[in-house]
């Protein structure tokens, strides 16, 4: 690891500590390494941020591979997967990441702020804006900031290794997996970045390469990096909400959003239904233990909001599912503190 600038304390910030993954489901050794994150490493750690490379090996490869998943890769000179990185600086089989591993690298202090102001979309069209604050003078350098969106879970992409969900998959990084350019960090100067991104999308059931299967299931990443040695300095997600209310009156029915996604000790579930009905709302952990379960009673047609205390709820990846009329819709998010 990276020995961190002596700074004084009030320099310093907690890292978020970014995890990319490359993987495959034509790869058998990834569906491990993938149970392996999501069941061993993620509920038990804090502070960070994931990305998911999809690749396009062995075999056909993953058919959600795209051009800057592989030349992603390509910027690690990875010639095999399972891989993982942490923060562009721990290079190994993601199947043997562990906690206190994870924890090694998030102790590392980081010297820099990214604060998302605004994550929304409307339509297929995605708007970004945010803030990078650096909090001390960095050396000279070539520095790029990324700006990704990803789909918290996946299941149109299923190939030979027995996987049926992906969780965090890297569907754009704008304007590619080349980033962003920006000038050497200098104590507090912002550096501000506004873009607006379209997503190819897909209609349920008929997903193709790349394409985005549920718009009210996306997030956004924010992370800077130092291409001389690739350290990743910092790094931010945030989930991707409806512009307003007229696009959330728009939208299909059921769980339309869990805000903020990550949330911490609390949450607003939104819902959305044609008509007024009986709605019963349980939430279960990524292992399919049911951690809440509430009966609503009758909701109204239209947009309605349940307030959530999540302060019981262990870091880790949620589904939230409202039962109403006889059908069930589901939505995904995340509890990180």
């Amino acid at each position: 690891m990276i020995a961190s600038i002596a700074l004084p304390l009030a320099a310093q910030v907690t890292r978020k500590t970014l995890i990319e993954d490359f993987s495959s489901s034509t790869c058998g050794p990834c569906a491990g390494a993938n149970a392996n994150m999501e069941g061993n490493v993620i509920p038990n750690i804090s502070n960070y941020t994931v990305i998911k490379y999809q690749q396009d090996f062995p075999g056909t490869g993953d058919p959600y591979r795209t051009p800057e998943a592989v030349n992603r890769r390509y910027y690690y000179a990875i010639n095999s997967i399972p891989r993982c990185e942490l923060d562009g600086q721990w290079d190994g089989n993601g199947g043997l990441l562990t906690t206190s591993i994870f924890n090694g690298y998030q102790a590392d202090p980081a010297f820099m702020t990214i604060n998302i102001t605004s994550a929304t979309y409307t339509g297929t069209s995605v708007n970004v804006s945010g803030i990078i604050t650096p909090l001390m003078d960095y050396p000279a350098g070539t520095y790029r900031y990324h700006v990704v969106v990803t789909e918290k879970q996946t299941t149109g992409n299923v190939g030979t290794n027995g996987e049926t969900e992906f969780y965090n998959v890297m569907m754009n990084m704008e304007p590619t997996q080349a980033g962003n350019s920006m000038a050497v960090p200098t104590t507090n100067n912002p550096i501000t970045f506004n873009k607006t991104i379209t997503l190819p999308y897909s209609a349920p059931n008929s997903y193709t390469c790349c394409h985005v299967e549920d718009m009210t299931d996306l997030r956004i990443v924010v992370f800077v990096q130092n291409n001389a040695d690739k350290k990743v300095l910092q790094s931010e997600w945030q989930d991707i909400i409806l512009l307003g209310v007229n696009e959330l009156n728009a939208a299909p029915e059921g769980v339309a959003s869990v805000y903020p996604n990550p949330a911490d000790n609390s949450a607003t579930l939104t819902f959305k239904l044609a008509n007024s009905t009986n709605a019963i709302v349980t939430i279960t952990s990524a292992m399919g233990e049911v951690v809440y379960q509430n009966n609503l009673g009758t909701l109204s047609s239209g947009v309605t909001r349940h307030s959530l205390n999540t302060g019981n709820f262990a870091d880790g990846i949620y589904n939230v599912t409202l039962q109403a009329d006889g059908k069930s819709y589901t939505h995904k998010f995340v509890i990180s503190r």
